[in-house]
């Protein structure tokens, strides 16, 4: 009997402890659920958020930025301010820069800024250092700085624009030689150099303009969405985009040299005003959406567009000097708009040329150019539609043709604007004389 009984007592234990234990289960999760739960969301002092390092490929990462760190503009007027933020290696928001009273201003140990960096109405700033920062996710814009001499961000990879304009002393800048992921450059009114360092490989606008002692305009960008303009700096600027092959609008004034040896399209227009280069190569360009213009290039001898087939607007060439033939376009099929063309050239050779969809004005100062001829043979065939004026040193023409191009009105020979002027000397000299005359007594 005893086996048996220690066996019972034995099974009996065990139930209990199973029934107590389940019981004690029930009792705590009724207790989980009643009991108010804690917080789990961050403490005020801080924010939790997530970094996509897009351009490294290094994914989602978790940061804690505290509160002082994130708001939508942090307002900085002194250095006290800057210094408040010096401990923030992560700055989320603007820093707008307003009013700043110290000359240097230090962006401590800050290594990205989720925002832009704005300096405004502060003409005491003289530097601009950031020895740690590595990424801005919007722009630097500074304007209107007199005092500024100086940007060091010597580790900045990153930025989306560069909006400088009104710097008259800015003659420093230290970047990584490898900025990335700039969308958007406007460089105006400084006292820089060279623009170089810059690597992207699409842009949306490169504004270089007004930057009196700027030697050197160089980029690797590949394509232009909206503005290439390099207008009005050091008159012997070279301009250097090899790789560009489409852009939007170019504008191209004051410059020394232009290597554009890949560009292929230019969507809008393009224009090349007042330069001192001697020649003008684009071996690629192949159509322009706009006007096509060459303007005011005193010093231009050699002009070469071998595969240039379309022009949808209209195609000025003026006043270079140096120009005696426009025989440049030895594929020209098709002109959308008017032409204008006026200098001392004394031919015009454009062999495959098919239409002219607008009107045509020829100005020369040339002994030997027939506009007789030319209205004849070449201008009455192409013009489609429009008024033809060819003025020479020896007469001038004009022939009125419709969309077909059938001449409307005769051709009308008329005195050239030379001999117009001389006629009216000649008719003033007279008159004058005969008044003379009446005023001698006894006549």
């Amino acid at each position: 009997m005893r086996p048996i009984a220690i066996y019972i007592l034995v099974i009996s234990f065990t139930c209990f402890q199973i029934n107590a234990f389940s019981m004690t289960e029930a009792i705590g999760n009724k207790a989980f659920e009643e009991y108010p739960q804690k917080e789990t969301t961050p403490s005020r002092d801080f924010l939790v958020i997530l970094d996509t390092n897009v351009s490294t490929g290094e994914g989602l990462k978790r940061k804690s930025i505290h509160q002082k760190c994130s708001k939508p503009e942090h307002i900085i007027r002194n250095e006290g301010d800057m210094m408040q933020l010096g401990d923030c290696s992560t700055i989320e928001g603007d820093i707008v820069v307003d009013g700043y009273i110290d000359t240097v201003l230090d962006l401590g140990a800050t290594k990205d800024v989720w925002g832009d960096i704005k300096i405004q109405n502060s003409s005491n700033v003289a530097r601009v250092e950031g020895f740690e920062l590595e990424r801005i996710g919007g722009s630097t814009s500074f304007q209107s700085l007199t005092a500024l001499s100086t940007i060091r961000l010597p580790r900045l990879k990153t930025m989306q624009s560069i909006n400088w304009q009104v710097l008259p002393i800015l003659s420093s800048v230290s970047f990584n030689s490898e900025v990335s992921s700039l969308e958007t450059i406007i460089i105006s009114d400084t006292a820089l150099t060279q623009f170089t360092g810059f690597h992207t490989q699409s842009l949306k606008v490169l504004n270089i303009n007004n930057n009196r002692y700027m030697e050197l305009v160089e980029s690797d960008v590949e394509e232009i969405t909206g503005e290439l303009s390099i207008t009005s700096n050091a008159k012997n600027v070279q301009i250097s985009l090899p790789n560009l092959k489409n852009a939007k609008n170019i504008t191209v004034r004051d410059a020394e040299s232009v290597d554009l040896r890949n560009l292929e399209n230019v969507a809008v227009s393009a224009g090349f005003i007042e330069n001192s280069f001697k020649e003008l190569h684009l071996p690629k360009l192949q159509h322009v959406g706009g006007t096509f213009g060459i303007m005011k290039n005193e010093r231009v001898e050699n002009l070469e567009f071998p595969e240039l087939s379309e022009i949808e607007g209209g195609l000025i060439i003026t006043n270079n000097t140096n120009i005696h033939s426009i025989n440049f376009f030895p594929e020209l099929k098709s002109i959308g708009g008017a032409i204008r063309f006026e200098g001392e050239f004394a031919d015009i050779q454009l062999e495959e040329l098919e239409v002219v969809k607008g009107s045509a004005l020829v100005r020369t100062l040339s002994e030997t150019f027939d506009c007789n001829n030319w209205l004849k043979l070449d201008a009455s065939s192409i013009v489609r539609g429009g008024v033809i004026e060819c003025f020479s040193n020896k007469h001038s023409q004009t022939i009125h043709v419709n969309e077909e191009g059938k001449v409307v009105k005769n051709i009308t020979d008329v005195n050239s604007v030379s001999s117009k002027s001389n006629a009216a000397k000649l008719k003033c000299s007279l008159f004058s004389l005969f008044m003379a005359l009446l005023m001698i007594p006894g006549l």
